[in-house]
């Protein structure tokens, strides 16, 4: 039976830099796949902006049926930060003594 001679110190290392180098492409790729899943699946459940034919043919409504819509951002019932009001027309008070 033949044996194979030791191998050098040098030789090793290399092989050992190749497994390296190895395992650190393929978790670059994992991470790489893990993030475009997560982009794909943030932007799937979140809602964006409509698109220009949608717009279009809503602005064929009147301005009535648009301000009732769902869709428009409307303010909490006791207004931002619970100062009261909710209708827009609060004060801001800022620091001073």
């Amino acid at each position: 039976m033949w044996q194979r001679p030791p191998r050098s110190t040098a030789e090793e290392r290399d092989r050992g830099l190749r497994k390296v180098r190895s395992w650190t492409m393929g978790l670059v790729l994992l991470a790489a796949g893990l993030v475009a899943l997560t982009a794909g699946l943030a932007a799937a459940s979140f809602a964006g902006r409509t698109t220009a034919a949608a717009s279009d043919s809503s602005s064929a409504t009147s301005p009535d049926d648009q301000s009732s819509s769902s869709d428009q951002p409307q303010s909490p019932p006791g207004g931002f930060f619970n100062l009261g009001g909710g209708g827009g027309g609060g004060h801001a008070v800022s620091g001073g003594s």
